[in-house]
């Protein structure tokens, strides 16, 4: 009887063991499959739908009432996913070969995921702005004239100049024709902001204005537009005056404006621009004319800084897909700025960086992900030797990092006290592609130090990373802080911002454009000392780009560059106003940017079935080479790019004559990943049955392999460096570890 009921026990002790191994191991694959779906967002993505869910928490909003929708690109099958945002009650706006953009209630966001026709959901990176006698520093004007040896005079007439900016002052003489002011030269005005009015075809938000309404306005002289459409940050208004307005680049080009809120608190517009800039290819297509857009801004933190993201990838297609269009970029105003830091090798000793209070982003190769190593320390300014206990982080491996399905928030404490906060953090990463990921580290304010944080890193590999706050200061770093081998400083490198990094983008930088000029009072205002006009801007940003292709392509008049002035722009400080008030004073990539989009309109008139690699290949040939361009070393470089634009010798150069001998001027044929490599390189050609060389800088062909249907080529023999890869005419450069 007793060996019955030990018989009976030892089943019944079995059973509840499997049943409890049973549901650990449930749990442990619900947990699982949480972070496979979730590893499809992006850093963006993740940290909106984290605050989201604190925002319920606190009973900010009541979530079954209100429904946050995000504008995201959706990378996979899109006819698949297009059916499910509709039943999910979500809006799709543009569609790409393998991406699509939709407004999505946040709500369904986790749902959407679980889809396998589901490759990636992104929120995109933060973008920001970047903010006469131009035109005849680059010859416009005797292009406007029809000079000889050119055939006639070239205005823009037949091309559409599309603007994505922050409004336009519809009222402005520079957008009325000279002739009648009731006329106007803005063929479509959408609003990204309004909400009651007609929508355009084909997209579930904003109000569209026709060229036909905004006469009806001009000639009632009644301003009946809702107040989102005014331009009240001005930025838009004197961009699209540059590069269009009846004194700038393009006097009688067809101006078409979409309104971006730039005043949006986080600024993740990757998908609303990229809804922005179909909008205009589309309505040009359907005028029957060229087009070419110009982008006034861009995104520094938050990409690889290499035209591989969702975002520039959807650009270069919009781009390349016809004939005729081009879209011109601004570089950036980082040039002064230590935003950059990485690319050497890391050691097993950490390596280390200051920062003030900000946010970090770094972008690897994903076969480092185990082999590097980071954490964070906090204390005073002074960094003592030995730090108080419990203020720094555990060293964590960056593949942990990316394996989490959300943020992870962190509090560092001295002396582990709960109530001696020393600072706030939070950390989070993903996989963004199959070769490379990203992380980024949120630094928040803690209450009782100096606001500088340490961030180290140890292991094997490199990476490249960005954050607004790194501490550069030599004084500060040496003086204030520890001096310390281990230190490595920030640098201004791989500044250029997306979409000019991208691969068929015309990026510009910018140079002085005068050092003075009188303002509305008859005053004589200086601008910065110790410049010279034709000199490099100091704020211009600097390539390359991550990948090594060149960047900027050109450099333009972009400092001191007065122009049109939105009436509904506050001015407090009059030394900026120029004439009778209606014109002001701007300086920044922002200012050249339109003066390039304004040649590239002269450039599509005289050629009008020209593709963006004709223009730019003509720009880049026919740019200035003077004693200031070359200045920096020989073109084309990371500062000049191919040097100054000359509009007259871009008109003047034949379609014919534009030619590009030298392959290795042109890398931008063939991807390849990773990039830096050790071990092995991916490379994507569109005929696999070719040649392929790696050739070293002195020219030698160290390896040659016939690329059947591998692409896959190991170059763990090579010693560290910059080598080229080359196929038939197609080349691009790489980096060996």
């Amino acid at each position: 009887m007793n060996t019955l009921k030990i018989i009976t026990f030892m089943i019944a002790l079995m059973l509840f063991l499997a049943s409890c191994a049973s549901s650990t191991d449930k749990n442990i694959s619900k947990e699982q499959q949480q972070k496979e779906i979730t590893r499809k967002y992006d850093l963006r993505l993740k940290r909106a739908i984290a605050l989201h869910n604190q925002q319920i928490l606190e009973n900010k909003f009541n979530s079954s009432n209100n429904k946050p929708m995000l504008n995201l690109m959706i990378s996979g099958e899109t006819k698949t996913i297009r059916n499910h945002v509709v039943n999910a009650g979500g809006k799709v706006n543009s569609v790409f070969n393998n991406m699509l953009t939709a407004h999505i209630p946040i709500d369904e966001v986790y749902d959407l995921a679980k889809l396998e026709s589901v490759r990636k959901m992104e929120l995109g990176a933060e973008f920001e702005l970047h903010n006469d006698s131009a035109i005849v520093l680059v010859r416009a004007d005797m292009v406007h004239k029809g000079y000889t040896p050119l055939e006639k005079k070239y205005t823009g007439k037949g091309v559409v100049v599309g603007i994505i900016d922050t409004g336009i002052d519809i009222y402005h003489d520079e957008f009325r024709l000279p002739s009648d002011s009731t006329k106007s030269r803005i063929a479509y005005l959408w609003s990204q902001l309004a909400q009651n009015g007609k929508k355009p075809n084909g997209f579930e938000y904003g109000v569209e204005l026709s060229k036909t309404e905004i006469e009806s306005d001009l000639a009632r002289q009644t301003e009946f537009f809702v107040d989102t459409l005014f331009d009240t940050q001005g930025h838009g208004t004197h961009v699209a005056a540059t590069a269009a307005g009846n004194k700038g680049l393009a006097p009688e080009s067809e101006i078409i404006m979409v309104q971006v809120d730039f005043n949006n608190e986080n600024q993740f517009l990757s998908a609303s621009i990229l809804d922005a800039v179909k909008y205009i290819y589309d309505k040009a297509e359907d005028m029957g004319m060229p087009c070419v857009i110009n982008t006034s801004f861009g995104q520094r933190i938050g990409i690889p800084h290499d035209g591989s993201d969702s975002f520039s990838k959807a650009i270069d297609e919009m781009i390349s897909s016809k004939k005729g269009r081009a879209l011109v970029a601004s570089a950036g105003n980082d040039g002064q700025k230590n935003i950059h830091w990485g690319e050497f090798q890391l050691e097993q000793d950490s390596l280390w960086v200051y920062s003030w209070r900000s946010r970090m982003y770094i972008h690897f190769p994903t076969e480092f992900a185990d082999k590097m190593e980071f954490k964070i320390e906090v204390d005073s300014v002074q960094f003592p030797n030995i730090l108080k206990s419990g203020v720094k982080t555990e060293w964590m491996k960056l593949s942990s990092v990316i394996e989490q399905s959300s943020l992870v928030e962190d509090t560092l404490y001295y002396d582990y006290s709960p109530t001696d906060t020393a600072c706030f953090f939070s950390y989070g990463g993903s996989g963004i592609s199959d070769t490379h990921s990203e992380f980024e580290i949120n630094l928040r304010e803690p209450r009782k130090v100096f606001n500088i944080y340490k961030i180290l890193f140890r292991g094997s590999g490199s990476f490249n990373s960005w954050n607004y706050k790194f501490v550069a200061d030599p004084a500060l770093a040496n003086g204030g802080l520890p001096s310390n081998d281990r230190y490595v400083y920030p640098n201004s490198k791989y500044s250029i911002s997306s979409p000019a990094v991208a691969h068929n983008t015309i990026a510009v930088g910018s140079y002085v454009n005068r050092v003075q000029y009188k303002d509305i009072k008859g005053n004589l205002q200086p601008t910065f000392p110790y410049q010279t006009e034709g000199d490099l801007s100091t704020f211009s940003s600097i390539g390359p780009a991550t990948d090594l292709r060149m960047k900027p392509d050109i450099v333009a008049p972009g400092e001191t560059i007065i122009s049109a002035r939105s009436s509904t722009k506050k001015q407090h400080d009059s030394t900026k106003l120029v004439g009778d008030g209606t014109y002001i004073m701007f300086s920044g990539t922002s200012m050249s940017t339109p003066v390039v989009t304004g040649a590239a309109a002269l450039f599509f008139e005289k050629y009008p079935d020209a593709d963006v690699f004709e223009l730019r290949d003509a720009m880049m040939s026919t740019a200035i080479k003077d004693e200031q361009s070359q200045s920096k070393g020989e073109l084309p470089n990371a500062y000049w790019g191919n040097g100054k634009l000359d509009v007259f010798a871009l008109l003047n150069k034949s379609i014919s004559s534009v030619e590009n001998d030298n392959p290795y001027n042109n890398l931008n044929n063939i991807s390849i990943s990773p990039n830096p490599a050790n071990d092995f390189i991916e490379i994507n050609l569109h005929d696999i049955n070719k040649e392929v060389e790696i050739i070293n800088l002195h020219g030698e062909i160290v390896l040659s392999i016939d690329s059947n249907s591998n692409n896959r080529i190991y170059v763990s023999s090579l010693s560290s460096g910059m080598y080229f890869v080359k196929t038939g005419k197609q080349v691009q450069r790489f980096i060996k570890l």
